[in-house]
């Protein structure tokens, strides 16, 4: 820029009128919408009714004398008025032909100070920069310092500075230029923006004589076409995209959208709810931004957090008072104490020792990034967290002694993505994660990974899908782990190093059901669960998918500990709660087994289902002790059993065998009551009938001679399984006496 400074001692106009700052007297605002500005400053104003006149001196306004004291970073209190042009030495502004000047008189140090402002009307635009020339010039040999400050406004009452253009104790002969700083997001789309140039004496009480004047000159202003913004009740400029900004310039709680960066506003708030995500890559936060329950917020790639607004997480937590929950503070340095809320601080905050698989109280309160804490939830169960949001690439150090289990968590305000959190560590960890399920038993104290605490649900990455936890109905959906969640992961035997990772692009919004593959024939998922009389229930999963295998390997995962009453399949003599196996084929069979607390009556159903399994694709729950083949997708299987563990009366097959007792034959095969007696009847003759007891010993064989009516006497009561073989072919019957 051509400055046009220049060293004047004397004035040829002087003030008339103090008077406060205000925006009438006939003064405009420039409108940024007619492009951007640079006030050279080439004429000479006069002083016309408190107002300005001459070349662009419309969009100029005076300050008047207001405030007390010596304070002078507020940019309120002035004691020299710039309501009239003076030619003295006793302070003022002064307006020579090219440039704006300033005199702040006295030999105190701050107190003397004269200001003006300029007024600009950013409506539909963004506000970009201002730039200016300045020079500090001689005051008739004097050598006191002076110094310049920049404000802000919208309101004209309340002014902040913008510290970057500040220019403290500058003495003659001395020139510059402030270059292309940022003005504030307030000024976008706002008709009464105000930049105050504000002249005060130095801050030192050095030099001596007059105080030296301030010139400020060829005065820039950008802006830009205005991206879209929240005013509080309608997007202007239209909504947000990808590949626009998004500004809050009021209040806002309505749709998630995605954008290029978002900039909330300061006053304003951005309230993220339920069922709602917030995409973007930059977020500048001057408000306060809320994500409740089931909300997220989304930053990209390389996207970054700033500014001095609040920032808050709500959770609304199912835990019953005294039971432990497993949380992760998804902002930074969180006191764990106060999530509950005031008067609601926990009796006990642990951390998981891997060393001894036990739960101790927690080195420290203040959250660490990706660590999960287990919390007894005091009497208000709902969590707020309040800080700056975990942001970008984290870390957190795996601890490999004993099992090798750690309590982590997601660190971000944010769902997590549990495959692309195990594929970004899977030289470190196992593909099987843990999560504690505290609505699935009265557990009130804390254990270690095993023990009495088998209330876990399992996610197998791999296999891409969930076992419930003991006595759950829900089987968990979805793949990722929602915000502020605590899990279990355990190291692999040979870590490449012990440094978990974390990153943005694990950052999800969704329950993640695009890994249901309806479509493929070699493909598909099943979860068979069993209910017992005494009100327990436990679910198993398995999943074909082509790149397991049938052998045990990463595609399988097995409770974290067994219980009392347990489901489970096996593979190379390992109980699993999630089988992954190789590509469908109708001639697989999976051993099942079961472990019951009580003698008492059990219910097999098909829970849920996906892939060639939603497809009609028959499964053969087969009873080897009652010889029957039951269709899950038609109906459930009901059976008596003792208490202990049954490793070898089940399995699943996926088409009858040519000896099973199939659905047309068993219409023609009945067994009655007669007396005290049962009657087994076939249209065919049947050549053996043999009883075994609830435990499987056979009680009796009758050879039939080939009959087509055989009586069977039972003495003791109890429950029977009774098999008639008819022309090579088996039928079962359970009987009750």
């Amino acid at each position: 820029m051509n400055l046009k400074l220049q060293k004047l001692s004397k004035m040829s106009a002087a003030f008339l009128m103090t008077l406060f700052s205000v925006w009438s007297w006939g003064q405009t605002a420039y409108l940024m919408s007619s492009g951007d500005k640079t006030w050279d400053l080439s004429g000479t104003w006069t002083v016309s009714g408190n107002t300005y006149t001459g070349t662009d001196a419309n969009n100029w306004q005076s300050v008047g004398i207001s405030g007390t004291g010596n304070e002078v970073t507020s940019g309120t209190r002035t004691t020299k008025s710039s309501a009239t042009i003076t030619t003295t030495t006793s302070g003022g502004l002064q307006k020579p032909s090219g440039t704006i000047q300033f005199l702040s008189t006295g030999s105190s140090a701050t107190p003397e100070a004269v200001a003006i402002d300029l007024l600009l009307n950013f409506t539909g635009r963004k506000a970009e920069t201002l730039s200016f020339d300045w020079a500090a010039i001689d005051n008739s040999n004097g050598t006191r310092p002076t110094s310049l400050r920049v404000f802000w406004s919208t309101n004209g009452t309340t002014f902040t500075e913008l510290s970057a253009a500040q220019l403290l104790d500058k003495v003659s002969n001395n020139t510059g230029s402030i270059t292309s700083i940022a003005l504030p997001p307030e000024f976008n789309n706002t008709s009464t923006a105000r930049i105050r140039f504000y002249n005060h004496a130095g801050t030192t009480a050095t030099g001596s004589g007059n105080r030296d004047k301030f010139q400020i000159d060829n005065i820039s202003v950008t802006s830009s076409i205005l991206p879209p913004t929240w005013d509080g009740s309608q997007w202007v400029g239209g909504t947000p995209t990808a590949s626009t900004d998004a500004v809050i310039a009021g209040n806002y709680n309505g749709a998630g959208f995605t954008a290029q960066s978002v900039t909330v506003n300061s006053t304003f708030t951005l309230t993220i709810n339920s069922g709602q995500t917030v995409t973007t890559g930059n977020l500048t936060n001057n408000g306060a931004v809320i994500v409740n329950d089931g909300g997220n917020l989304i930053q990209t790639a390389t996207g970054t957090y700033s500014g001095a607004g609040t920032f808050t997480v709500n959770k609304s937590g199912a835990s019953a008072p005294s039971k432990y929950a497993f949380w992760s503070s998804p902002v930074a340095s969180q006191n764990l104490t106060s999530i509950y809320g005031v008067g609601n601080t926990p009796s006990f905050i642990t951390e998981y020792d891997t060393t001894t698989d036990y739960f101790v109280n927690a080195a420290s309160t203040t959250s660490v990034v990706g660590k999960g804490y287990s919390i007894k939830t005091p009497a208000v169960a709902n969590v707020s967290f309040a800080g700056t949001p975990n942001n970008g690439t984290q870390t957190y150090t795996l601890a490999t002694t004993g099992s090798g289990h750690n309590l982590v968590g997601n660190p971000y305000p944010s769902n997590l993505n549990l495959d692309a959190f195990y594929t970004a560590n899977t030289g470190r960890i196992t593909n099987t994660f843990y999560f504690w399920d505290n609505t699935s038993n009265s557990v009130t104290t804390q254990g270690g990974t095993t023990s009495v605490n088998i209330g876990y649900a399992t996610y197998n990455a791999l296999t891409q899908a969930w076992a419930p936890a003991p006595n759950v109905v829900p089987v968990p959906t979805g793949n990722v782990a929602n915000i502020g969640q605590g899990f279990f992961v355990q190291t692999v035997t040979t870590p490449t190093d012990t440094s978990l990772g974390f990153n943005n692009d694990m950052r999800v919004a969704t329950t993640g059901t695009f890994f249901n593959k309806n479509n493929s024939s070699t493909e598909g998922k099943f979860w068979l669960r069993i209910n017992s009389s005494y009100n327990t229930n436990n679910t198993f999963v398995v999943a074909y998918l082509s790149p397991a295998s049938d052998a045990y390997d990463n595609y399988d995962s097995k409770a974290i500990a067994t219980g009392s009453d347990a489901f489970y399949t096996m593979a190379d003599a390992q109980k699993l709660l999630i089988q992954g196996k190789s590509a469908f084929d109708t001639d697989d069979v999976v051993p099942v087994g079961a472990k019951h607390f009580q003698t008492g009556n059990f219910v097999i159903s098909l829970v849920q289902k996906e892939g060639v399994f939603n497809n009609g694709q028959a499964v053969y729950l087969h009873d080897k002790v009652a010889g029957t083949y039951t269709n899950l997708q038609n109906g459930t299987y009901s059976f008596s059993a003792n208490s202990g563990e049954i490793t070898n009366r089940f399995e699943i097959v996926y088409k009858l065998d040519v000896l099973a007792t199939s659905e047309v034959e068993k219409n023609a095969f009945e067994v009655y009551k007669d007396g005290e007696d049962f009657v087994v009847r076939n249209d065919k003759n049947i050549e053996t009938v043999m009883v075994f007891d609830a435990a499987g010993r056979k009680i009796t064989q009758i050879n039939a001679a080939n009959s087509k009516l055989v009586r069977v006497k039972l003495d003791a009561k109890g429950m029977y399984i009774l098999k008639a073989v008819s022309q090579g072919k088996e039928y079962s019957k359970k009987l009750i006496k």
